[in-house]
């Protein structure tokens, strides 16, 4: 979705948690009685704000104008560039703790909507004729950034492929369309269907960054769990609405869309890519609840920050890798 559309669906969950906490004093204390399984989807709510506090846009050196955020040891040369969409958002604290971990200096750059691999325009019914413009500039400048960054050997992507290959959202954004297109002199073909467009850029993105000399990593699509919200799903427990029971069918992932997205990334596969799978980390056996007792969910396709922590130990091997 457009970045002015992300953002207010950050801005209505914390508004709606607001008011979940201003009828919970007018009751009391009366929600205590509920026990914890209101107070976890509240929680989840309110657990999409990532510490944004290494992020700028630098004014000069390779990626001037686009802003990026830092994660590892400060002041040493990046190694690893994290590439993608609001779902590379999701998981920033989680990238941060792993590069901490691993030791390891790396740039975090996301743009909502957009998808990161080369050739494409997009046209998407949440987002402004200028926020689609911005997209493929954007991706022209990572080009550009990347060969002037040579310390970088391993580029990792992100992004909600079942979006893009299919086109549609789901659940709470399932009006939300996006089509997709060759970008004129891109040299991708014209006429293939949204998903084997969106096959062939990412086979072709993964080509020219491995000519380059890096190594290539896709984040498998975290699970879309389309009847899942977190606001919703706090009132309607709060307020009777939802039985506690009623929850786990509601977390339930969508492994039609799962299958779309996952055909997309083959050719990228056979192009020399690897793939990674948060799916383990996050539904063990089933999604939506962590050891800990923290959702893992923000909404149908967003992990909360508690979530994103869940994937670290499947990160770290991969940024250990970038810094030999």
């Amino acid at each position: 979705m457009g970045d002015r559309s992300f953002l207010g669906l950050v801005a209505l969950g914390m508004g709606a948690v607001m008011g979940l906490g201003a009828w919970f004093y007018r009751t009391d204390g009366l929600p205590a009685r509920w026990g914890p399984e209101v107070a976890a989807h509240a929680a989840a709510s309110q657990d999409f704000l990532q510490d944004r506090s290494r992020c700028r846009v630098p004014q000069g050196g390779a990626f001037a104008g686009q802003e990026v955020c830092a994660i590892g040891p400060e002041g040493g040369t990046p190694r690893v560039l994290i590439w993608g969409d609001s779902h590379l958002r999701a998981l920033m604290d989680g990238l941060a703790l792993a590069a901490d971990e691993a030791g390891v200096p790396g740039l975090i750059l996301w743009r909502a909507g957009c998808p990161p691999a080369f050739g494409l325009q997009k046209r998407e019914s949440a987002a402004t004729p200028a926020e689609d413009a911005a997209c493929p500039a954007s991706v022209e400048a990572v080009a550009r950034a990347l060969e002037q960054s040579p310390g970088i050997g391993l580029v990792v992507l992100v992004g909600r492929w079942a979006y893009y290959a299919t086109g549609t959202g789901a659940g709470q954004d399932g009006q939300n369309r996006i089509a997709l297109a060759p970008r004129p002199g891109s040299g991708l073909p014209e006429g293939l269907s949204q998903a084997d467009l969106l096959a062939v850029a990412l086979a072709r993105t993964v080509e020219a960054l491995r000519a380059g000399g890096r190594e290539v990593v896709l984040l498998r699509q975290v699970p879309e769990l389309p009847r899942y919200d977190s606001r919703a799903v706090a009132r309607g427990l709060a307020h009777g609405r939802i039985a506690p029971g009623e929850v786990p069918g509601l977390m339930v992932p969508d492994t039609g869309r799962a299958a779309a997205a996952d055909a997309a990334l083959e050719q990228a596969e056979a192009a020399g890519a690897r793939r990674l799978d948060p799916w383990p980390g996050l539904c063990d056996p089933s999604c939506g609840i962590g050891p800990d007792g923290a959702v893992s969910w923000f909404d149908t396709n967003h992990l909360t920050n508690a979530g994103a922590r869940r994937l670290v130990p499947l990160l770290v091997p991969l940024l250990r890798e970038a810094g030999r």
